[in-house]
């Protein structure tokens, strides 16, 4: 069972990817509706995996990446409009496409399982924010 940060800004669809999360075997960490959250849990609860929306309340969500990345926590992008910028900006992020689908939620968790198998564990993880 992996730990994994829901940062979604639409309460339904944040409810309908918990829940299938829940059916996967999956514990949820959030969801988290802003970036100051997910930031906040990502620091706190330290979760396996993060699903990550592109746009909260209008915002990119390029900080919370950023926390991820230093961190070492594997994570997808989920967005409902092209792509294009992410995948030039952040190459080897995966990306799960709005709406979603559970088969494409099952298999973005496997794309990360398989990206924390191939990570070694990082001698100096930054325990207080990302990497600088």
């Amino acid at each position: 069972m992996a730990r994994i940060l829901v940062v979604e800004d639409e309460p339904l669809i944040a409810m309908m990817l918990c829940d299938w999360l829940d059916e996967l075997g999956h514990k949820t960490v959030g969801p988290a509706g802003t970036a100051k959250l997910a930031i906040d849990l990502t620091i706190s609860e330290l979760p396996d995996y993060a699903l990550v929306d592109v746009n909260l309340a209008g915002m990119r969500s390029d900080a919370v990446a950023e926390i991820l990345i230093g961190r070492r926590v594997p994570f997808a992008f989920a967005t409902g409009s092209c792509a294009e910028g992410l995948a030039h900006e952040y190459p080897s992020i995966p990306t799960l496409a709005k709406p979603y689908d559970f088969e494409a939620v099952r298999s973005v968790l496997d794309q990360l399982q398989q990206v924390a198998r191939s990570t070694p564990p990082s001698q100096s993880l930054n325990l207080t924010g990302p990497a600088g």
